[in-house]
């Protein structure tokens, strides 16, 4: 009865912030209860998306590819992050 864990990723919705190792690019797992926590992200707009964690995301950092990215953001969630604040948003698993 325990939700299968997933991957999210956090990604800027500002385009121009989408280069290789960008410090606004988060991805992590979340615990068999579905929750997770993303810390020492810097504050502003996000775009979230919770994806099967073994076989959606790419190797290492790839799937910070722009083309990839782009696949995404009509199913991502908007969210905003304040400085020194916490924000909290459930996600629906992308197929």
């Amino acid at each position: 009865g325990r939700p299968a864990a997933a991957a999210v990723l956090l990604f800027p919705a500002d385009r121009a912030a989408w280069y290789p190792q960008s410090r606004f690019f988060l991805r992590t797992l979340t615990g068999t209860d579905g929750r997770f926590q993303a810390e020492a992200m810097p504050p502003g707009e996000y775009l979230a998306i919770a994806v099967e964690a073994t076989t959606t995301i790419r190797a290492g950092d790839q799937w910070q590819d722009p083309d990839y990215l782009e696949t995404l953001v009509a199913a991502a969630r908007r969210i905003t992050l304040p400085e020194g604040g916490s924000v909290s948003v459930t996600l629906d698993k992308h197929q």
